[in-house]
């Protein structure tokens, strides 16, 4: 699940980046084969789940499409410290006229 951690921490981070404008949430679609699969499992999904959840990211297996469609709140997930902090200054400059 370590490459599907990072990916959550990537889109994690363009939606920080997009938090410039003032806009929070944000909707990716990760394929299959962005995991390194071609194949799911029903374990695959789960583990993918649950990680979304543990960091309050919503998150649901599309099987007709092959993809997990994510979708982040910044004002909800939980991030990183560097996330936190880049998210702050994020908020900060959007703020500012």
């Amino acid at each position: 699940m370590a490459n599907f951690s990072a990916i959550l921490d990537e889109l994690i981070n363009v939606s920080i980046q997009k938090a410039f404008s003032g806009i929070t949430r944000h909707d990716y679609t990760v394929n299959k084969s962005d995991l390194g699969r071609q194949r799911k499992t029903d374990q695959l999904i789960d583990d993918c789940t649950a990680l979304c959840e543990g960091r309050d990211i919503e998150c649901s297996y599309n099987e007709r499409e092959g993809a997990f469609h994510i979708h982040i709140d910044l004002n909800r997930c939980r991030l990183n410290l560097s996330q936190a902090s880049a998210y702050s200054a994020a908020m900060a400059s959007s703020y500012v006229g």
